[in-house]
C-alpha cells in the first residue's frame, strides 16, 4: 500500500461517516447542518443505514482510482460536476430557499458550497500539476465532503 492510502481511504471513510451523521443533529436545515436533499432522500428509504453510503462509495472508488493515471482526471471531473449541477440546484431552489430559510441562510449554504467546491479544484488542479496522489486523494475527499454535508441543500421547509 503507497504511503497515505490507508489514512485517505479509512480516514476519509470516517470523515464522511461523521459528516453524514450530521443530519441527525438538530431539527430541520441551518448554516451549519444544510441538509443535503439527497440524504434526507437516503435516510427516508435506509434509515441511520443512509450515513455508510457515501462513505462506502468513496471507500470502493478511492481504493480503485487509487494507482491508476485517470485518478487526476477524476479528482478534477468530481468537482466539476458537482459545481456545475450546484449551479442548476441553486438557480432552480434560490427562490424557495429565501421564502423559507430566508436570504441570510440561502446566501451562506451557497457561499460555504462555492468555497468548498473551488478548494477541491484547486486542489485537484495543484495535484494533477505536480503529479501528487496526496493531494489528488485531498480534492477527491473533499468532493465527499461536501457532498455528505452541505451539497444540493433543502431549502423548502420552514425554519
Amino acid at each position: 500500500m503507497t504511503p497515505g492510502r490507508r489514512e485517505w481511504l479509512w480516514g476519509g471513510a470516517a470523515a464522511i461517516t461523521l459528516l453524514s451523521s450530521v443530519l441527525f443533529l438538530g431539527n430541520g436545515p441551518s448554516v451549519l447542518r444544510p441538509m443535503p436533499v439527497h440524504q434526507v432522500v437516503l435516510a427516508l428509504l435506509m434509515g441511520g443505514a443512509f450515513i455508510f453510503v457515501l462513505p462506502v462509495i468513496y471507500l470502493v472508488t478511492l481504493a480503485c482510482l487509487w494507482d491508476r493515471r485517470s485518478f487526476a482526471q477524476v479528482s478534477l471531473a468530481a468537482p466539476l460536476v458537482v459545481a456545475g449541477l450546484s449551479v442548476v440546484w441553486f438557480v432552480n431552489s434560490w427562490q424557495f430557499g429565501t421564502s423559507y430559510q430566508g436570504v441570510g441562510h440561502t446566501v451562506a449554504v451557497a457561499a460555504l458550497n462555492a468555497v468548498a467546491i473551488v478548494a477541491a479544484v484547486a486542489l485537484a488542479l495543484v495535484g494533477w500539476r505536480r503529479q501528487s496522489t496526496q493531494m489528488q486523494a485531498s480534492a477527491y475527499f473533499t468532493v465527499f465532503a461536501v457532498l455528505s454535508w452541505c451539497a444540493f441543500p433543502f431549502l423548502g421547509e420552514p425554519p
